[in-house]
């Protein structure tokens, strides 16, 4: 049943956060001991929210805060995904002792929006866009005659209703929209540009291309069949070559894979 799928993923993740977390974080290093400086650290995620690239981002942003690195910026575009999962990840990185700054580079959509929100700092390069909308249940799928009995569909009821507050609660605690307010907003949907999402206070500010990150900042990409690639310091950033999922998907998306 898609219900039960969706628990065991979410487990899943949960377990395997854990074991990749050790039990404790060491300490701010002390600069003026002549310890080696903490440097920016830019993590790139260019995916949908889906549990590998998720792991994948949990476990490079914690190996880095382990390593003592504490300023990380990530850059992100994301068509959406499982909402779930984006909340877990927004928990994780929150917990963190590290100061994470988020930054949309082309489209933050749907449960996209809950992982944003996990940075302390958040940006958006002008001419960016934001898509908030309510957890949608898919129940059609291609060559599969689904007929779910009352039990299941009150079952799937309550798992969207639980999902729709854990986006109410990131959204609330990082804007200046109230919870009531943003129940009313995701019945239907709501499209943000930059300017919008910096009077909702979703944001900060806007950024150019030109000033996003610190020069001398370690580029991180993920790579989801595998470990991060580590890429030179960023000398000039006013040329990146960035890979951004697509920024027209279609609004009618579920938020809950199949």
């Amino acid at each position: 049943m898609k219900t039960v799928r969706l628990l065991i993923r979410r487990l899943l993740l949960l377990t395997g956060i854990c074991v990749l977390c050790s039990p404790s974080f060491p300490q701010v290093q002390d600069h003026s001991q002549g310890q080696a400086q903490s440097k920016p650290i830019v993590i790139q995620f260019f995916y949908n929210v889906d549990p590998q690239p998720i792991t994948q981002l949990l476990m490079v942003v914690g190996n880095q805060v382990r390593d003592g690195n504490r300023d990380i910026y990530i850059l992100m575009s994301s068509n959406g995904g499982d909402p779930g999962l984006a909340f877990t990840a927004y928990n994780y990185l929150r917990s963190l002792p590290a100061h994470i700054t988020t930054i949309n580079l082309g489209n933050i959509d749907s449960a996209a929006t809950i992982l944003f929100c996990a940075g302390q700092e958040r940006f958006a390069v002008t001419g960016t866009r934001f898509l908030i909308h309510g957890v949608m249940f898919n129940y059609a799928s291609p060559g599969m005659n689904v007929q779910p009995n009352a039990e299941q569909l009150e079952a799937n009821l309550s798992l969207v209703r639980s999902l729709n507050e854990e986006m109410i609660l990131a959204l609330s605690q990082n804007s200046a929209k109230k919870p009531e307010e943003l129940r009313k907003l995701i019945q239907g949907q709501v499209i943000l540009d930059s300017e919008e999402a910096l009077s909702w206070k979703l944001i900060q500010g806007t950024k150019t291309l030109k000033n996003l990150v610190p020069a001398d900042a370690q580029m991180i990409g993920l790579n989801v069949t595998g470990g991060a690639t580590k890429e030179p310091p960023l000398n000039a950033w006013e040329s990146p070559s960035l890979p951004i999922v697509s920024t027209t998907p279609p609004l009618a998306t579920s938020a809950i894979p199949q």
